[in-house]
């Protein structure tokens, strides 16, 4: 059945009638005017108007081309809120003014020295300080840059850099087949 916003196409058999696309502004049922017509309001390009017709299967309903894309099985970065995006954006900013960009990647004992980043910042917040006292930034965004710090060794050490996708995919399709079994 056709409803207000389709696009539709007239197709009556009663005779050679010829109409483009027109959107649907508004259907009345039959039973609002006491009637066994059909009432719709369209718009076209040229202009807006209305057809009464006994049959709403007079009206096919124009579908629109749909692409097709097979990146149902990739990671979902549209996921990621994009305003905790742009806080760990912010944190890794005045990071790399305060020392310099990527120096993060030279420091000895990563795993250690930002376990104990995070642990600070978040027993901070845990303590009811919101904000980062240096930076103003929230003490949550602070400890979720340690933590991505810790993951890049750990990515770095165990998985590879240029393995990180095959390896998500893979672990991602496990997932997925076990909650198939389910």
């Amino acid at each position: 059945m056709i409803k207000v916003g389709d696009k539709i196409k007239f197709i009556s058999k009663d005779g050679p009638y010829e109409f483009g696309e027109m959107l649907v502004v508004s259907i009345a049922d039959p039973n609002d005017y006491d009637d066994s017509s059909f009432f719709i309001r369209f718009k076209d390009q040229e202009e807006e108007g209305f057809w009464s017709y006994p049959n709403p299967y007079y009206f096919e309903l124009v579908t629109e081309e749909v692409g097709v894309k097979y990146d149902s099985e990739k990671i979902r970065f549209d996921l990621v809120p994009p305003e905790c995006e742009a806080m760990i954006a912010a944190v890794l900013t005045i990071g790399s003014l305060k020392y310099s960009a990527q120096n993060w990647q030279k420091i000895e004992d990563i795993q250690t020295r930002y376990f104990n980043a995070e642990s600070r910042h978040m027993n901070a917040k845990r303590l009811g300080e919101v904000f980062d006292p240096e930076t103003g930034l929230p003490h949550s965004a602070q400890a979720v840059v340690s933590l991505i710090f810790i993951l890049w060794e750990d990515i770095k050490d165990n998985i590879g850099a240029e393995n990180v996708l095959s390896f998500i995919n893979e672990k991602l399709k496990v997932f997925k087949e076990s909650l198939d079994k389910k």
